[in-house]
């Protein structure tokens, strides 16, 4: 049950990255700590920010300004890379299509992922999903963006 709070969970991940190959670092002390902060987190908040990901902000700022130009972008647009079957479940999902304990989700959202097997889907809807958000790198990052809309 969510509890009030005054402030956004603030966990720094840098030990799960560190430590990511260790044969027994289910049993690590730094590790079970971040994951014990995740948990509370998400039990009690419902969501929380992360530092120590290693992710550089100027990377981190195309990403937002990708992401807003995408969604600023008529609804047919957005259906150029619609998530599918086809595409590895990568792609644009819009209002209602993603459910939540049995309930539709007032979101919209992209989910891009890098491949486990190169070239498992095909390198041709991941260079048309890299164009189509306008990635100026030539790997396709993994991340969900997510865009939530008010009730109507």
């Amino acid at each position: 049950m969510a509890t009030e709070f005054k402030t956004i969970p603030l966990i720094d991940i840098s030990p799960l990255l560190q430590k990511w190959d260790e044969v027994n670092e289910s049993q690590n002390e730094s590790i079970a700590g971040v994951v014990k902060e995740l948990d509370e987190a998400c039990k009690n908040e419902g969501f929380f920010y992360v530092t120590g990901h290693g992710i550089p902000l100027p990377f981190m700022e195309e990403i937002r300004r990708i992401t807003r130009k995408y969604f600023d972008q008529p609804y047919e647009d957005k259906l150029n890379i619609k998530l599918s079957a086809s595409t590895g479940y990568r792609g644009y999902q819009a209002i209602y299509e993603n459910i939540t304990t049995g309930v539709p989700d007032m979101q919209e959202a992209i989910d891009c992922y890098r491949e486990i097997k190169p070239g498992m889907y095909g390198n041709r809807e991941q260079n048309k999903q890299r164009s189509i958000l306008g990635l100026k790198s030539n790997w396709l990052p993994s991340f969900t963006i997510v865009r939530w809309t008010r009730k109507r």
